[in-house]
């Protein structure tokens, strides 16, 4: 019992189960033993460790929050932060609207049609004109289907 988060605890908890029994004769029973429970909690905590790494985290949380105020380079670094996503929303706008592409992709793309294969193991776009490759038959029931839906 060394550390003072362990007192801290120890003593909160004591304080609590002190008031219990006052509570349990003025609201009752269900209410008494509810505050029975939660005044043991403290204590808990503090043996365990955890008031202790809970008040680390409270002070590291702080001390982090303290130093990205009042520190120039620490809102560069947020700058930085925003810039990189808002380049990439960008990014992502552009793509969308269909820009973005360089000249040699756009070429490519409409020197190649779109039902041209690109070999023995590629597919034809539905709805291409001309026979089904071999081994396609069990395809041809969902393609007439497809062709008569106007797919």
């Amino acid at each position: 019992m060394s550390s003072p988060w362990v007192l801290l605890g120890v003593a909160v908890s004591v304080a609590m189960l002190v008031g219990t029994p006052f509570l349990w004769r003025s609201r009752g029973a269900v209410f008494g033993l509810r505050w029975l429970a939660v005044s043991l909690v403290p204590a808990g905590l503090a043996l365990t460790g955890l008031l202790t790494l809970l008040g680390r985290v409270a002070s590291a949380t702080t001390s982090f929050f303290t130093r990205s105020v009042f520190s120039p380079t620490v809102w560069l670094g947020y700058g930085l932060i925003g810039a990189a996503l808002l380049i990439w929303v960008v990014a992502r706008a552009v793509r969308s609207r269909g820009g973005g592409r360089s000249p040699q992709v756009g070429a490519r793309a409409a020197a190649t049609p779109a039902d041209a294969t690109v070999g023995p193991s590629s597919t034809r776009a539905v709805g291409a004109a001309g026979p089904p490759p071999a081994g396609d038959d069990e395809f041809a029931d969902i393609e007439a289907i497809l062709r008569r839906r106007g797919i």
